[in-house]
């Protein structure tokens, strides 16, 4: 069948990228004819269907008053957006679209065409936007569930809880309004969550008629599965240097536990503080800052640690860091919040530490470090083989493509 991707970057920007790009060769692999459609970008990757990509919509950065207000429009409902897909439909003919971002670039006018054309969607949620206008649940850095719990979205309207901007807050809560009175989610034919966290999240929320099933995230067929053979013995945090990330945590952590060393790979607001804490700490010649990695000099990096920690202070979905960690056979320290702790097998193929707290993560890494030689060796070996059986591209794509088979036969939403 011809599968349409929808994204709103065609380039890596992040996970949602990594799994995007990773389901086109998949589909590829499996014998489906793929086409995209994104926005414009000079760092998009090459596509024969570029002609169709809209221009590049940017809301983060300083903007007057007059011209947030004027792109909050296009933030709503892309009517370009919209006239550029029906283009690429006509000439295609897609038997199938599968969405992943779309929200505020592309617009949920993307789903109206799709819909009006007859095409099954399908919505992979890579984060919290359909029931949360700031995607993380978060507020000023506190995880917030108030607008799941109120079943509107005030909340981040009163308490500008979007970059600390009241006007994208507003902007936020006008969209989410507007999906919600417009029930646009109505129109998505399935919606695939990575985590059984963020499933039940969004069954809670009653969001959509639509149905909501778990279908774990896979790494690409090129992966390749093996256990640790030798290692450097730092402990490795990577990742987004900000404060959800809970490096501070794991920076208090390491203070109390003599002889470990951590490399800290990333970039991001919380760099200066981080540079401090080492520095008042007197934990240069322990803690390591590698700053931003490319995906090559990353998989190196991973590969010379004895362990990688997640001390996310935030509902984390799936992440990409841990299964790629896994697949190295590389045990994972993570904080049991969101859907880290359903990766995890607490002694067996890592250790989970209560999120938030520095003592918890301290037992936990003192667990790693006793472990002797056999039993590390143990361990690498059953994490391989959890990565294996959990992260399988080949079982992925047999499940979701005979989800397309049902839902190309019969659009289930009315």
């Amino acid at each position: 069948m011809k599968v349409l991707l929808v994204n709103k970057f065609h380039y890596i920007h992040g996970g949602s990228e990594t799994y995007h790009f990773a389901l086109s060769e998949m589909l590829k692999n499996a014998g489906h004819d793929v086409v995209f459609f994104s926005m414009q970008d000079e760092k998009n990757f090459p596509c024969k269907q570029t002609e169709y990509f809209v221009p590049n919509v940017e809301y983060v950065g300083k903007q007057s008053l007059l011209k947030q207000l004027i792109a909050g429009f296009k933030f709503l409902y892309s009517f370009h957006a919209k006239k550029q897909l029906r283009k690429l439909i006509q000439k295609e003919k897609p038997d199938i679209a599968h969405v992943n971002l779309v929200h505020r670039q592309l617009t949920f006018s993307v789903i109206d065409e799709l819909y009006k054309h007859g095409i099954p969607v399908v919505y992979t949620m890579h984060d919290y936007i359909c029931i949360c206008p700031n995607c993380t649940m978060l507020a000023h850095g506190q995880i917030c569930e108030k607008c799941l719990e109120t079943e509107n979205f005030l909340s981040c309207l009163k308490i500008g809880c979007i970059k600390n901007s009241r006007v994208k807050s507003a902007l936020a809560y006008l969209e989410a309004t507007f999906l919600k009175k417009t029930k646009k989610y109505n129109k998505i034919t399935l919606f695939i969550g990575p985590s059984k966290f963020i499933v039940e999240k969004h069954n809670r929320s009653k969001f959509s008629k639509s149905p909501v099933i778990f279908l774990r995230n896979f790494l690409p067929k090129e992966t390749v599965y093996q256990p640790v053979v030798a290692y450097d013995g730092y402990l490795l945090f990577f990742g987004r240097l900000s404060p959800e990330k809970g490096i501070i945590i794991l920076l208090n952590a390491i203070i109390r536990v003599d002889g470990v060393n951590l490399h800290i790979a990333g970039d991001g607001e919380l760099r200066p503080e981080i540079e401090k804490f080492i520095e008042s700490n007197n934990l240069a010649n322990r803690v390591k800052l590698l700053g931003y990695q490319d995906r090559k000099s990353m998989a190196e990096i991973v590969s010379g640690c004895k362990a990688v920690v997640v001390p996310s202070e935030w509902y984390e979905n799936c992440p990409y860091s841990i299964m790629e960690a896994q697949a190295q056979g590389k045990p994972v320290i993570g904080a049991d919040i969101g859907g880290i702790p359903e990766l995890i097998v607490d002694g067996k193929t890592g250790f989970v530490f209560k999120a938030f707290s520095s003592e918890s993560l301290e037992r936990s890494i003192r667990q790693l470090i006793e472990c002797n030689e056999n039993e590390y060796n143990k361990m690498s070996s059953a994490i391989v083989e959890f990565a294996k059986e959990n992260y399988c591209h080949k079982s992925y794509s047999n499940e979701l493509t005979n989800l397309y088979g049902s839902l190309t036969k019969t659009n289930i939403i009315e």
